[in-house]
C-alpha cells in the first residue's frame, strides 16, 4: 500500500508497505523523504507515520532494508534507521514498536 504523508498541506515523502499475516509485520519496500525536506527534522513525521499504522493493525514489527535512496550514501540511511530503534543489518532491519 502507498501512503503519501503530508505536514501542512505540502507531501513530504511516501511509505509503500506490505501487512505480512503470516508473522503479523509489516515490511516496508520504500521510506522516502522528498529531497527539499531532508535534513531539517521531517524524517520524524515518516517514522510516526508507519509506527501508526502499525498500532491500527495490532502489528509490534517492522522490516526493512536499506539501499537504493535517491544519491544518499546507504550508510548515512543505516544509521538514521539505527537512530530509530531498528536493529540488524542493511539486508534486513527490524524495529520492535514495543520498545518505543
Amino acid at each position: 500500500m502507498i501512503k503519501k504523508v503530508f505536514v501542512n498541506g505540502e507531501e513530504i515523502g511516501r511509505l509503500n508497505y506490505f501487512i505480512q499475516h503470516r508473522d503479523n509485520s509489516i515490511f516496508l519496500s520504500l521510506f522516502r523523504l522528498n529531497p527539499q525536506f531532508r535534513n531539517k527534522g521531517y524524517f520524524k513525521y515518516l517514522f510516526a507515520e508507519i509506527v501508526s499504522i502499525a498500532k491500527k493493525n495490532n502489528i509490534h514489527i517492522i522490516y526493512l532494508s536499506v539501499g537504493g535512496e535517491d544519491n544518499i550514501s546507504d550508510d548515512y540511511i543505516f544509521a538514521l534507521y539505527q537512530r530509530y530503534g531498528f536493529v540488524g543489518d542493511k539486508r534486513r532491519m527490524m524495529l520492535d514498536i514495543r520498545n518505543l
